[in-house]
């Protein structure tokens, strides 16, 4: 699909904005366990890695009861990406904001081309480290669907060293705000990037395009994982993104038939049949998903 919308002029491949959002998983707080690990020393062994005899005879183990039932509020539970794990979904990662409700999230990154919006690669991942640690991959992804990305334009959040030291060894213009109080020489040269007309563009598209697709991803449906998994939370990325190609090609489709002949064109009829093919692939993923859900439990 992406590929029909190049041809149709829609891409114009020289410059991609990125940006992330957070994904709710299909996970409750309920499912967080703690995250254990063994302590040198603690266990059966001698510490040798030899068998302690039973000795249940002389230092019997002592009997366990049940707790009694509990009266008053329940306390605060305090748990981090750290100390605890979900049962239900493990890739997903606990979300602390200001003002915000604690929950379980992913990760998603976009590629946008600014031309027409069309959405040139997701990327589902684990909402830990950097945002900026996706930039090759994407980078890399876009180019081979066939997008130069001459210029990269992302917000402050994936400014770092390592950053503009990656796209420039993949010959791509950071259009990337540098933090505030960053003073090292990347730093310098992206601020003044940023203060040419070019920088200045590519922070317009970026806040238009890159913000824009994520809204309309959520739209249609990417606010919330609709599956359980990294992997398959990538296929319901890529899944949504065909969905918005799609769009965008019926529209300019039917928009140049309509300045012909006023009817719809045979391109816009053939799109209709493959948008019906995309939400039966969507319904068929979330069989599968019930499918792998039953069988776990």
């Amino acid at each position: 699909m992406l590929r029909r919308c190049t041809e149709a002029g829609l891409v114009g491949g020289r410059r991609l904005c990125v940006d992330g959002t957070h994904i709710e998983a299909d996970a409750a707080l309920k499912s967080l366990r703690a995250e254990l690990t063994p302590i040198d020393g603690d266990g059966d062994g001698d510490g040798d890695g030899g068998i302690v005899a039973d000795a249940s005879a002389e230092s019997p183990r002592p009997a366990l009861a049940l707790a009694q039932s509990r009266s008053g509020p329940t306390p605060k539970r305090r748990a981090s990406n750290q100390t605890a794990v979900s049962q239900t979904d493990p890739d997903a990662k606990l979300r602390h904001k200001p003002g915000h409700r604690t929950h379980l999230v992913h990760r998603g990154q976009v590629a946008v081309d600014p031309k027409a919006r069309v959405i040139v690669a997701v990327q589902a991942e684990q909402a830990t480290g950097s945002e900026a640690d996706c930039l090759e991959a994407i980078v890399t992804r876009a180019r081979f669907a066939g997008h130069s990305v001459a210029e990269l334009a992302a917000d402050s959040g994936y400014a770092s060293q390592d950053a503009y030291a990656t796209l420039d060894r993949l010959n791509t213009m950071a259009l990337i705000p540098p933090q505030p109080g960053a003073k090292h020489a990347a730093a310098e040269q992206a601020r003044e990037r940023m203060r040419s007309p070019t920088g200045r563009d590519g922070a317009v598209d970026r806040q238009a395009h890159a913000e824009g697709a994520i809204s309309e991803l959520k739209h249609h449906g990417a606010g919330r994982a609709r599956c359980r998994g990294t992997r398959l939370l990538q296929l319901q990325l890529l899944a949504a993104a065909t969905a918005i190609n799609l769009k965008r090609l019926l529209k300019t489709d039917t928009a140049a038939a309509g300045q012909q002949t006023g009817d719809p064109g045979t391109n816009a009829v053939a799109i209709r049949g493959l948008t019906r093919l995309l939400v039966g692939a969507l319904d068929e993923i979330d069989r599968l998903t019930a499918t792998e859900t039953s069988t776990a439990s």
